[in-house]
């Protein structure tokens, strides 16, 4: 076996996975052994944050999320009432306007929704596994 062949080969192999890789924002090292001989990837590129157009880093999903002061719970004003196991009632008593979500578990939540003061309702189905969990000020 021609080991000088085999390594010329691996270190031309290691250069466009590490090109592509880097372009992607990650780079790959590699280890191969081969009998009693171990190659490694050389490092040609260094790893890449994902950014912006601007060149401004990407957000997280966690820092993407809404603030904590909007996931308080609305006020008591606004009630879900669930019925048949599978559908919540939401209404608005309060004097204002309120933007809420209906939350359930192992189901889709609602879209937020504005809810008219006074006497604004929507209602939410979700599949029959689902649990109403409560509801979220969006």
């Amino acid at each position: 076996m021609n080991t000088k062949f085999i390594k010329e080969n691996f270190v031309k192999f290691s250069r466009i996975v590490a090109a592509t890789f880097a372009a992607i924002g990650s780079l790959a090292i590699t280890l191969v052994t081969i009998g009693s001989l171990t190659f490694t990837a050389p490092a040609y590129a260094q790893a890449v944050a994902p950014t912006n157009p601007d060149g401004t880093p990407l957000q997280s999903l966690e820092q993407r999320a809404v603030p904590p002061e909007q996931q308080a719970i609305p006020p008591s004003c606004v009630l879900g009432k669930e019925s048949n196991g599978d559908t919540v009632t939401v209404s608005n008593k309060c004097d204002t306007a309120q933007r809420v979500k209906v939350l359930v578990a192992f189901g889709p939540d609602s879209a937020c929704t504005n809810v008219a003061a006074k006497k604004g309702k929507f209602t939410h189905s979700y599949p029959s596994f689902g649990r109403f969990d409560g509801l979220q000020r969006c």
